[in-house]
């Protein structure tokens, strides 16, 4: 899971959003978004490979 903040001052029309933190999805607080789906993202990446979903398989390092 990635934190996001936008660079620059509230005021510039120029800022961008930029990573500012990276962490493992098992460290993830949900904050905003859906607890459902935050604990469904947890559950796949920390799961065993025998249950690997093919779409998830890109992200899986060897």
């Amino acid at each position: 899971m990635l934190d996001i903040g936008l660079t620059g001052p509230p005021a510039d029309p120029r800022r961008r959003p930029a990573v500012v933190e990276a962490n493992l999805a098992w460290f993830t607080e949900p904050y905003q978004s859906d607890p459902d789906r935050a604990l469904e993202v947890i559950l796949r990446a920390a799961g065993p490979r025998a249950d690997l979903r093919g779409r998830d398989a890109r992200f899986v390092r060897g």
